[in-house]
């Protein structure tokens, strides 16, 4: 993995394609702890191989994996204005009395 420094300050990481990534690196690379990685290998959301004790992470299958789960952040938040968009005309037609 190589790590560079943009002009604007912030730091960007160029990982090949077919890099292997230790699970503290894929931890880092989708900004999460290494135990809420070490659960998403576990309920295999994200496809990992034992290398001795440790385990490994194509780095193909993070980007995959971190698809997936924006995927369905982006479907629970649209489901979410969806109801708050339905309850806003409920409240509109509701009578309110004090």
């Amino acid at each position: 993995m190589v790590t560079l420094r943009e002009t604007s300050k912030q730091w960007v990481k160029l990982v090949p394609g077919h890099a292997v990534l230790t699970t503290q690196e894929a931890a880092d690379l989708l900004d999460t702890s290494r135990p809420t990685l070490i659960k998403l290998m576990n309920e295999g959301a994200l496809l990992s191989y034992r290398v001795g004790n440790g385990r490994k992470i194509l780095f193909l299958d993070l980007q995959d994996c971190k698809s997936k789960l924006e995927k369905e952040r982006m479907d629970a938040l649209d489901e979410l204005n969806e109801l708050d968009r339905r309850g806003e005309k409920h409240s509109k037609n509701e009578n309110v009395t004090y």
